[in-house]
């Protein structure tokens, strides 16, 4: 897989017209996102990806190494299609883990959380220690840029690198966001943008939630979260449940428990959904052997049952991090990343269900990599955002940030 400069040949990329089609999915050679020579460029971590019928919004934390203190204005942005960067809103920001949202009107929303403002620089290897103490927005229109930032949400936020937290539309047009803050407990709150202003609400009985991601439907929000059954009494820990709102998150079901951990916890829950109401919740499972299973439950009805979980990959490996997305003939691909070699290297792997799962395919593989996000395009390709560097690169050598888009 030769590494190649993204916008060189960007008719490869531009996007077109393309007929259904449902065969196995053929990756193209993986690109740098932000070109330069791969020692050197950028890298986005935490990747999140806002797709339009135009253009596709790509943004990440601008972090070259942990190792290293991090100063502020650490947010890197770029139009896939259109190949520039657009810089950040205004003002010095560490943009922690920010998240990427399509408007109506074509332009972007922007969401990332914020440690203390006392923080002027964090330094080596605290990043991942941090508690997030603010969620901000701003938005991107063409020609007029970036608007003000614009605090939400002030207290401390469980505001993660998963790329299961993300927004999403109900019918309306309105933007929803569903995350976990800590107060005397970890809960979940529910934001809405409505006429341009945001509001923030709690959602009853979601005692020790730590994670959520979730979907919408016309009017229906479906969130799956990762919580404790009891609020945590010692005897579960991060299991796994749905919940569910018909009326755009004014009034909330009873939480659904969909499979109770005990012992052996889960991890990285993430949510995908086609246009006829089926549903997709993947999360990575502790196995009794100290290993990582994928695990897969499927809802036909917009939430309201779902069925048995299964394990997506074998018990014998330790597999993390699925990310998920539909494509226009209603299957359903996954990434997700197998640790190998006791934690020292990495793999991306896919697979794919349509009504049965295939055998997992281990994608890019002379290249170490890490992070994988999959998100479907408007023309019905699929993209992949991945950090990757050679594998007979010296482990000093940084990761950069590289996209691979299906070709049908």
């Amino acid at each position: 897989s030769k590494m190649n400069t993204p916008h060189a040949g960007a008719a490869h990329f531009v996007a077109t017209s393309i007929e259904k089609r449902c065969g196995v999915p053929i990756w193209s050679a993986p690109a740098l996102l932000f070109g330069g020579e791969v020692s050197n460029s950028a890298i986005a971590r935490f990747p999140s990806v806002g797709v339009s019928e135009a253009e596709v919004l790509v943004v990440g934390s601008n972090l070259r190494s942990f190792s290293e203190p991090i100063e502020r204005s650490g947010l890197l942005s770029t139009l896939l299609f259109g190949g520039n960067q657009i810089g950040s809103p205004a003002g010095n920001w560490f943009f922690m883990y920010p998240r990427a949202l399509p408007n109506d009107d074509g332009s972007f929303t922007l969401v990332w959380a914020e440690p203390s403002s006392e923080i002027e620089r964090i330094g080596a290897y605290e990043w991942g220690q941090l508690t997030p103490q603010s969620l901000w927005v701003a938005d991107y229109t063409v020609p007029s840029g970036w608007t003000l930032p614009q605090r939400i949400y002030d207290g401390p936020v469980l505001w993660t690198d998963r790329p299961g937290e993300k927004i999403v539309r109900t019918r309306d047009g309105v933007a929803h966001l569903i995350f976990a803050v800590l107060e005397v407990q970890s809960s979940l709150k529910h934001a809405s943008r409505r006429n341009g202003m945001w509001s923030v609400a709690s959602i009853p009985e979601t005692p020790r939630a730590v994670y959520a991601s979730s979907v919408a439907y016309g009017d229906t929000l479906i969130v799956g979260y990762i919580g404790a059954v009891g609020g945590g009494s010692g005897q579960d820990r991060n299991s796994v449940f749905v919940l569910r709102s018909t009326d755009r998150g004014e009034t909330w079901k009873h939480p659904e428990l969909i499979r109770r951990s005990r012992a052996l916890g889960a991890f990285d829950l993430a949510m995908a959904g086609d246009q006829l109401g089926k549903v997709h919740l993947l999360w990575s499972q502790e196995t009794a052997g100290g290993n990582r299973s994928i695990v897969h439950v499927v809802s036909r009805n917009s939430g309201n049952d779902w069925e048995q979980p299964k394990h997506v990959t074998n018990e014998v490996s330790f597999n993390i991090a699925p990310a998920a997305a539909v494509d226009r003939c209603g299957r359903l691909h996954v990434v997700y990343r197998e640790i190998q070699d006791a934690g020292k290297t990495g793999r991306i792997v896919h697979a794919l269900w349509d009504e049965e799962w295939s055998s997992p395919t281990m994608l890019f593989a002379d290249l170490l990599t890490s992070g994988p996000l999959i998100t479907a395009l408007a023309d019905g390709r699929l993209l992949i955002l991945f950090l990757g560097r050679p594998n007979d690169s010296l482990s000093s050598t940084h990761f950069s940030s590289l996209f691979s888009i299906s070709i049908p």
